[in-house]
C-alpha cells in the first residue's frame, strides 16, 4: 500500500466554448493514456474582462486527472490544440486520495 500512496497525482483544468471542444480534448487524452479520466462540466457562465469590456460566456470546464510526471506535457499538448487565443491551463497537485482509486490507477 505504501507504494500506492507516492504516486503522485495532478488535476489539469481548463475550459471551452462548448460541449464538442471539451469532448474533442477529453477524448485525445484519455485515448493517449496521457491522463487517467477527464470530467466536462457543462452550463458553466464566466464573467471575464476583454479589452477593457466586461464579457460574460457560457462555457465547459474540462478537469483532467493525470499523474503528475505528465502535468506539464499535457498543458503544452493542450495550449496547441485549444481554440482560445489565450486560454487558462492549469495544473493542482493532489495531496491526498482515497486507496480504491490508488488501486485502480495503479
Amino acid at each position: 500500500m505504501e507504494e500506492l500512496l507516492a504516486l503522485s497525482l495532478s488535476i489539469v483544468y481548463t475550459t471551452v466554448a462548448d460541449r464538442t471542444q471539451a469532448s474533442i480534448i477529453a477524448k485525445q487524452f484519455v485515448n493517449n493514456d496521457m491522463v487517467l479520466c477527464t470530467n466536462i462540466i457543462t452550463n458553466v457562465i464566466s464573467f471575464f474582462k476583454w479589452h477593457s469590456n466586461l464579457k460574460s460566456e457560457k462555457e465547459c470546464i474540462v478537469i483532467m486527472k493525470c499523474f503528475s510526471k505528465n502535468s506539464k506535457q499535457i498543458i503544452e499538448m493542450v495550449e496547441e490544440i485549444h481554440p482560445y487565443e489565450i486560454p487558462l491551463i492549469f495544473s493542482i497537485s493532489v495531496n491526498e486520495t482515497n486507496a480504491k482509486y490508488l488501486s485502480w490507477i495503479s
